[in-house]
């Protein structure tokens, strides 16, 4: 999970402290704690939308923080990344290699295919989806449903699960959707007898004779660690609480 604490500590900073300093520093060290966290918190938000394209209303609020808590020798303030969400992928699972580095994060859609059989007798009964391998929008496609953040719409990703389920079960792709649409996976035997131009296998969009890539199975891509969550915070934490304790300490 990405998070660190903002520690005080005042005999390291300020040397012993008298009766009168042992009641005043304590509440001024636990203000600027809670500001400078927010601070952190509010460049959090506008770091996530200077290195990502168009991020989600959940990633830019992904930054929380707990107040400072502890004895009045040791007050800490945390800041992590959002774990806890009703439905969907967590922020602090699909960032973790954004700040990280590494393999791209395995989404609910994802582990779905992984664990749906192929539904044609050449897939030889495997898996849709490889560990090591994901689905990617087919970019340009004119049947990929964006919503407003330029990602496929959460309805066509339900849509095509309930197809590929329908399929596997029904043994050839009987289920049909709204206007007659259904949604098949073929894989890379079915791409080659099909003669199909793009040569990788994914999933197609079918309504009638017309058929349509919607997807495209690729490897699991590699993330660099763009968002620099550690770096941004800890600096802010060097520069904002220091500032902000001593104004309250000379008020």
């Amino acid at each position: 999970m990405a998070e660190f604490a903002i520690e005080f500590n005042p005999e390291q900073m300020i040397g012993k402290l008298n009766d009168l300093q042992k009641l005043v520093i304590p509440k001024a060290a636990e203000m600027a704690l809670n500001e400078t966290a927010f601070a952190i918190r509010e460049q959090m938000k506008q770091e996530i939308k200077n290195v990502f394209y168009k991020p989600v209303p959940l990633t830019i609020n992904s930054t929380l923080y707990k107040k400072a808590s502890g004895d009045q020798q040791q007050l800490q303030a945390t800041i992590f990344i959002r774990d806890d969400v009703p439905k969907g992928n967590a922020p602090s699972r699909y960032l973790n290699s954004q700040i990280n580095g590494g393999l791209a994060y395995r989404t609910r859609f994802a582990k779905k295919l992984g664990n749906m059989a192929d539904p044609d007798e050449s897939g030889g009964n495997a898996p849709i989806l490889a560990p090591n391998r994901v689905m990617a929008p087919a970019t340009g496609s004119k049947n990929v449903r964006l919503n407003q953040y330029g990602n496929m719409s959460p309805g066509q990703f339900t849509q095509i699960i309930a197809a590929l389920e329908n399929s596997s079960s029904a043994g050839g792709g009987s289920w049909q959707g709204k206007g007659g649409v259904n949604y098949v996976y073929f894989n890379q035997t079915m791409v080659d007898e099909k003669r199909l131009r793009n040569t990788k296998p994914g999933i197609f969009r079918l309504k009638g004779r017309e058929l349509s890539r919607v997807m495209t199975e690729i490897p699991t891509p590699t993330n660099t660690g763009k968002f620099k969550f550690f770096d941004i915070g800890r600096q802010i934490a060097e520069t904002e609480f220091p500032k902000r304790f001593f104004e309250k300490i000379i008020r």
